[in-house]
């Protein structure tokens, strides 16, 4: 049975790791602007990453917008093909400094 198990174990995920990889890259090929501003969003909490995914942006041709206040949710919204950078990094960085 522990034979087996080392087998099927892999196996399984193996397929489940290959749908993943195959709707993300449909996600990315088809809605680039939104499956890169999902894939900003998701690394909020650990913004070391955010200047390299920033980066692919530019090599996708997808252009990213400054912070605007009237127009800015709190996370990286879709605007016409491009992204808009999101306020919440700000907020957080205002309220640390006001501290």
């Amino acid at each position: 049975m522990a034979e087996f198990a080392k087998y099927a174990f892999n196996k399984s995920h193996a397929a489940c790791y290959a749908v993943v990889a195959y709707r993300t890259a449909y996600l990315k090929a088809y809605y680039p602007a939104e499956f890169m501003a999902a894939t900003l969003n998701s690394f909020l909490g650990n913004l070391d990453k955010i200047p390299q995914y920033i980066d692919e942006c530019k090599e996708l041709g997808i252009e990213i917008l400054k912070p605007e206040i009237n127009k800015s949710n709190t996370k990286f919204t879709v605007e016409n093909g491009k992204i808009r950078f999101g306020l919440r990094k700000y907020k957080k960085c205002r309220n640390s400094s006001s501290r």
